[in-house]
């Protein structure tokens, strides 16, 4: 799998940002709007590009959209409390499968809990990230400055591999 790769180039980046940190703020920005962006000007939405960015293959990468597509066409069923550790049985729709490969850790999180569970989590990395952040402005010690930096950079690291795999499938 390539996200393991695309995490570390990420990580990385996010690093050594460390000594250009003025450039955090721009960088989100442009994230943004890039997102907003490809969802206006494109015939596919945003997490496509990003499934294509995380894989580096054409044909995970489809795969990858797929299994979102399909997970936002039957949310209907699971929305309330999520399939539970149960295969969701899309598999013969997304690519003639015999079960569903879950390769995307937040539409794992979804199915195992429902979009209650999938906003929990989400609100738990980005309490996560604000802690981290928090540390980050408060500490006064330069080891401190970089560990909680470090911190930082892993667990975006992380969310963006998040898309390339699931961690318990």
């Amino acid at each position: 799998s390539s996200g393991p790769y695309v995490a570390m180039v990420i990580m990385l980046g996010c690093r050594a940002l460390i000594w250009a940190r003025w450039m955090v703020k721009p960088l989100l920005l442009v994230f943004g709007l890039a997102c907003v962006g490809i969802e206006i000007l494109s015939n596919r939405p945003f997490y496509s590009v990003v499934g294509e960015f995380v894989a580096l293959d054409a044909e995970t990468a489809w795969y990858r959209t797929q299994l979102i597509n399909v997970a936002i066409k039957h949310v209907g069923e699971y929305w309330m409390s999520g399939y539970g550790l149960s295969d969701p049985g899309w598999g013969p729709e997304i690519a003639g499968l015999k079960n569903t490969d879950i390769v995307n850790h937040y539409v794992y999180v979804a199915i195992l809990g429902g979009l209650g569970g999938l906003f929990a989590y989400l609100g738990i990395c980005i309490a996560a990230m604000h802690s981290v952040t928090r540390v980050f402005r408060a500490s006064r010690t330069a080891w401190l400055r970089q560990l909680s930096w470090g911190l930082g950079s892993t667990m975006i690291a992380l969310m963006v591999a998040f898309w390339s795999g699931a961690l318990f499938t």
